[in-house]
């Protein structure tokens, strides 16, 4: 929904999803951008000199999605995609799809929460 393009297409061998593939599989498919499930793997992805050899990871161009109070883009699937894709639109178009995503986060959370977020809050939420 946000204009990305899956580059990692495999059976799925549960109703889960998450299917792993290896470094040689990702250097071989030369991401742009890649979105992780590990917050811990973005670090060492970054970190890590076997890495740069994808380009997405040589330009920084990694992300893992917000998960408070619940995962922005992935399960449980929730309303919390509707801000997850508008930030997943922002990052991988940022020209195309400009956004103030603290404004708007604390908007959404606000609306459909009822939360007042504190930039404390708002910076545990976005790291």
């Amino acid at each position: 929904m946000a204009g990305g393009e899956n580059v990692h297409h495999c059976q799925q061998s549960n109703h889960g999803g998450g299917e792993a593939g290896s470094l040689e599989q990702v250097i071989a498919y030369k991401p742009d951008f890649i979105l992780a499930q590990d917050r811990q793997f973005v670090a060492s992805a970054l970190e890590q000199p076997v890495w740069r050899n994808v380009p997405a990871i040589s330009a920084h161009a990694i992300a893992f999605a917000p998960r408070l109070p619940f995962n922005w883009g992935d399960r449980p699937p929730s309303f919390m995609r509707a801000i997850g894709v508008q930030w997943l639109a922002n990052l991988l178009y940022p020209e195309l799809f400009p956004l103030d995503l603290r404004a708007e986060t604390k908007r959404f959370y606000k609306l459909f929460l009822n939360v007042d977020l504190s930039d404390a809050n708002l910076d545990d939420i976005l790291r």
